[in-house]
């Protein structure tokens, strides 16, 4: 999987549009970024001057972050950070979005809903997806 995730660009464009108005300057943190592809479009998306802070553990993800962010004419907008989802070496109040998709497991759902409420500005918006089986035997495709 591209975003070794589930979830698409059209999965992300729509969270991103149901979040309503952003700042003009958004600050914008991707929590287990992987290789990049919501941090990548979050930069293009979020607005001419979103700042991405994208964060990952694993540092040949962040090198692909950084390769495809230089190709695509992005790399003042999004910095990669190695760091743990779970301990991360940020402010309170420091953020506009904090984005987490398909990331939130590895630290557990409250863990990761206790470690990132803080670290929301006042107004700002939180973004978390799971996947979750809704059958107790998923198609074969899935």
């Amino acid at each position: 999987m591209p975003r070794q995730a589930p979830g698409s660009d059209a999965t992300t464009r729509h969270l991103l549009s149901l979040c309503g108005p952003l700042p003009e300057r958004p600050r914008v943190l991707d929590l287990g970024c992987g290789p990049g592809r919501s941090a990548l479009l979050l930069a293009e998306e979020a607005g001419d001057g979103a700042e991405v802070t994208a964060v990952d553990l694993h540092g040949p993800f962040l090198d692909e972050l950084r390769t495809a962010a230089a190709a695509r004419g992005l790399a003042d907008r999004v910095r990669p950070v190695t760091a743990d989802m779970g301990a991360l070496p940020c402010q309170d109040g420091s953020f506009d979005l904090v984005w987490a998709e398909g990331s939130a497991y590895t630290i557990g759902f409250d863990t990761a809903l206790a470690r990132w409420k803080p670290l929301l500005a006042p107004g700002a918006t939180l973004v978390l997806t799971e996947c979750e089986w809704t059958a107790a035997e998923p198609s074969a495709g899935a």
